[in-house]
């Protein structure tokens, strides 16, 4: 889910955390964020089809704590496998979009802590 392209679909701007450098001892964890756009797609139809995208790849829902927009997904749903955790929203509920998205697009986040 941290590819520029999904599903056909160029992701508009991405959002990377620096890489850790080797022997360091505290890593704050790693944060790709995506957000993507189809002109003739709604939005939200466009975030259901990254959902089902997301799921056929092995991603769960993991109903814990998270924002009512929001889908949350995991590796194992709620006994995750693994540090990773999966965020699939509206950009129109971004806390920090980026300017060039704008309200028609939505967001990917994928990050391991």
């Amino acid at each position: 889910m941290g590819k520029k392209k999904i599903l056909g679909h160029e992701a508009i701007q991405a959002n990377d955390s620096p890489l850790p450098k080797w022997f360091e001892q505290k890593y704050p964890g790693l944060r790709l964020r995506r957000w993507f756009r189809d002109n003739n797609t709604d939005p939200k139809e466009l975030k259901k089809q990254f959902i089902e995208y997301a799921e056929h790849h092995g991603w769960e829902n993991d109903p814990g704590p998270t924002t009512p927009a929001s889908w949350v997904g995991r590796h194992g749903g709620t006994q995750p496998i693994d540090d990773m955790f999966l965020a699939v929203y509206l950009s129109s509920d971004d806390p920090t979009p980026p300017p060039n998205a704008g309200n028609n697009s939505i967001t990917i986040l994928l990050c391991y802590v």
